[in-house]
């Protein structure tokens, strides 16, 4: 029976085009072949576009069944290679094209032209001495979404191509391997023939970042400890000529002989997997390399620089060893140590290719591009169930493809993944902000047209009879108070849906005239949806007139084997937010900080994304001021899996907010069995009661707080006790069969009901 945690929307993806310039060995390359086959693998019909040269890799994937087309295109702008690309996209039709280089970009949006083919870029590389073209960022606008596979990889992109967009980060992942049975042969072309020499494998293209002149210092710094008979280094990877004699003439210089080995490119690496003792990778930038994957998960000890998302891959002293980047010495004391230490291999043995298989697997990977890529469909505005014969519901809200969003875009998505869709033919349009910060006016209110515009065809297409509106304060709701009174015009029925925090202050704060139109407004819908009971006697006070409904959040109750509640010493601490100040990040700082110097020897975990440039900054400077840096960590956003095992690993959620209506975050933590710590503010005492599911403080209190943490850090059994009631709270009150069933219910009582 799947599990109702990892459930993805219907319509699943069907066909997709993989994109990039060429199919050589390297990084993007070894994604692109592996997701191409374990999509081919999960039925989803799937063909690859090689813009330039096929290369070794595409030749695999041919051989392999793998639908390729090579274009050949040798031009700087090709604009026969892009009509060709135009008449194959147009011909195979997919759902999604996904692009892995940026080269290749600019050729496919302009061969896509106006068709409804949604576009996702992923972002590998760290864009070394890259330059931002004028055409690289013309191109960035056409992508629905943007991937990464690490967050620097993310950082780099957005900084590099000026983007102001979320980017969903999907981590690479990697196949079971196959020993191929040719240690013996390869280590006798090596000229060991049956000697106990250890060989430690690097490989990688030959460029300076990575670190291979650090390598060859460290192998000098082993020959002056006598281990020159003993070892053999073995460097696999193409690359200019000339970087090549380069680094020749350095092994010479530093006199070591035939210990390092330049075996040039391979295509086919799992040879030198099989013949190798170790791998090493001492890179000085990496994002998230596939070489130390599959060398891992071909159950090599490795030992790596802490670059770039390494750190994440590599448990230190029991999956690999990290060292410093561009520290020679640190590279030869590890080196010296695997060679030295069977014990320490077989450990790394053992528990590299299990780490492999339980977080970077490709399906993991395969997964998780699908998900984007229906996300990507589903905020497009295509139907997520296309039974005519179902009566059509329309959901406007913010809907952005990555999934590190919350509010709104939270609850949108459960009720996407629920039965709703069943019963609905349920379409989405993503109303939220599409625009860059700061820009020109003129642009925001294009956006807003074509938006409007976006609607009335989605209307006219889908003939949906309900139009579900999920709005909060501020312009947002003069917006779609304009789309509730374009869907009254053609006879669609009105479900208000309110959000936020802020939402009763706003409408307090209107005058005679606004107040007035937005009671109309309300008025004359066939329901306003409310949070909670608290929110609806506050809206009563202001509204006498118009009825609400209380309809709270949902979310999926994981299966009790997911939830994991701990009883460590150590308390784990998660906050799930944005970084600004109305969440309370700083003030959990603050309070941490202070708890330390008391004796609180937990962690706690801030995963969120900053609203202004300066957020994350600032909290750094703030955690080095208090010094507390070795028991805060600021992990940015995350989703997915990811979020998913901080969730797991967490003892206790914290969201010491300055406002919220019902926070998603709160009953997600709960749902895991998580303790709760937060503050009395909107319907947070309708979910929490102090002293039985967590605590709750007043916002701003961070004597308080600090209190609870030393609290409950010190009594694991009272965690336990509230997180088990955290999770029964959760599952009698908000768990989304219950909710989805209320709004199937409203949405039942307005067919039935006649206009209103």
């Amino acid at each position: 029976m799947p599990d109702p945690a990892k459930q993805t929307p219907p319509n699943a993806i069907r066909r997709v085009v993989l994109v990039l310039d060429s199919m050589h060995p390297g990084g993007k390359e070894r994604v692109v072949m592996h997701l191409a086959k374990r999509f081919a693998q999960m039925g989803v019909v799937v063909k690859v576009i090689i813009m330039r040269s096929c290369g070794e890799f595409g030749d695999k994937l041919i051989s392999d069944g793998i639908d390729v087309d090579v274009l050949n295109s040798n031009r700087r702008f090709d604009v026969a290679g892009i009509l060709r690309l135009r008449k194959i996209l147009k011909a195979f039709a997919p759902d999604v094209i996904n692009v892995h280089d940026r080269s290749s970009l600019p050729y496919v949006t302009a061969a896509r032209g106006r068709r409804d083919y949604p576009i996702v870029f992923t972002a590998h590389g760290l864009l070394h001495g890259a330059k931002c073209r004028w055409k690289d960022r013309a191109a960035m606008r056409k992508p629905a979404a943007v991937t990464a596979v690490s967050s620097e990889v993310a950082r780099r992109y957005s900084e590099l191509l000026r983007m102001q967009r979320d980017v969903e980060i999907v981590r690479n992942g990697v196949g079971s391997f196959t020993p191929t049975g040719k240690r013996g042969e390869i280590r006798k072309r090596l000229g060991l023939g049956d000697s106990d020499t250890f060989v430690f494998l690097a490989v990688g293209n030959l460029k300076p970042e990575k670190g291979y002149p650090d390598l060859l210092e460290a192998v000098r710094l082993l020959c002056d400890q006598n281990l020159d008979q003993k070892i053999r280094i073995v460097i696999v990877g193409g690359g200019s000529e000339s970087y090549r004699l380069e680094l020749e003439t350095l092994r010479d210089k530093l006199k070591l002989g035939n210990m390092v080995q330049f075996a040039g490119s391979c295509g086919n690496v799992s040879d030198w997997y099989t013949a190798a003792d170790a791998f090493v990778l001492p890179s000085r930038t990496e994002g998230l390399p596939m070489v130390l994957l599959e060398a891992m998960n071909a159950g090599l000890p490795a030992i790596a620089s802490d670059v770039g998302a390494v750190g994440e891959v590599i448990e230190p002293g029991q999956s690999g060893i990290l060292t410093r980047s561009g520290a020679p010495g640190s590279l030869a004391a590890a080196m010296s140590k695997l060679a030295s230490s069977p014990q320490i291999c077989e450990l790394f043995r053992t528990n590299a290719p299990k780490r492999i298989a339980q977080h970077y697997s490709d399906l993991q990977m395969a997964e998780g591009y699908l998900r984007v890529f229906q996300q990507v469909r589903i905020s497009q505005g295509f139907s997520l169930n296309t039974d005519n014969n179902l009566p059509g519901v329309m959901m406007l809200g913010p809907y952005p493809v990555s999934m590190t969003a919350g509010g709104m875009s939270s609850v949108m998505r459960e009720l996407v993944c629920s039965d709703l869709v069943e019963k609905y033919r349920v379409t989405i349009v993503n109303t939220g902000k599409t625009t860059r910060a700061g820009r020109w006016i003129g642009a925001g209110l294009m956006a807003q047209w074509s938006l409007l515009r976006k609607i009335v065809c989605t209307m006219r297409k889908t003939r949906t009879k309900i139009l579900h509106i999920h709005t909060c304060s501020g312009f947002t709701f003069w917006r779609d108070a304009l789309f509730a009174a374009v869907g009254r015009m053609f006879g669609r029925r009105i479900v208000w849906h309110i959000h936020g925090g802020k939402f009763e202050s706003f409408a307090s704060s209107l005058g005679c005239v606004r107040r007035m139109l937005m009671r109309r407004m309300l008025r004359k819908s066939c329901g306003v949806i409310v949070l909670s009971d608290e929110w609806k006697r506050r809206f009563d006070a202001i509204f006498p007139t118009v009825e609400f409904i209380v309809i709270p959040n949902g979310v999926r109750i994981p299966n009790l084997s997911d939830s994991q509640i701990n009883d460590s010493e150590k308390m784990r601490v998660l906050f799930l937010g944005n970084l600004s100040q109305g969440k309370g990040a700083e003030d959990l700082i603050l309070a941490v900080a202070g708890a330390a110097r008391k004796g609180f020897d937990g962690t706690v975990e801030i995963a969120g994304g900053q609203t202004m440039f300066g957020q994350v900054e600032a909290l750094e400077e703030l955690i080095t001021r208090e010094k507390c840096g070795d028991v805060v960590k600021l992990v940015g956003t995350i989703s997915g899996d990811a979020k998913d095992q901080s969730l797991s690993a967490a003892d206790c959620i914290a969201l010491p907010s300055y406002s919220e209506a019902l926070p998603m975050a709160l009953l997600e933590g709960m749902a895991r069995g998580l303790a709760v710590i937060a503050t009395n503010v909107g319907a947070i005492p309708e979910i929490v009661t102090d002293g039985v599911e967590g605590f709750l403080i007043q916002p701003g209190d961070i004597e308080k707080l600090s209190e609870i943490l030393i609290k409950l850090n010190g009594d694991p059994q009272l965690r336990s006790r509230m997180g088990a009631a955290a999770r029964k709270r959760v599952e009698a009150k908000f768990n989304l069969a219950a909710v989805t069933g209320q709004i199937d219910l409203l949405y039942r009582k307005i067919l039935m009901g006649g206009e209103k």
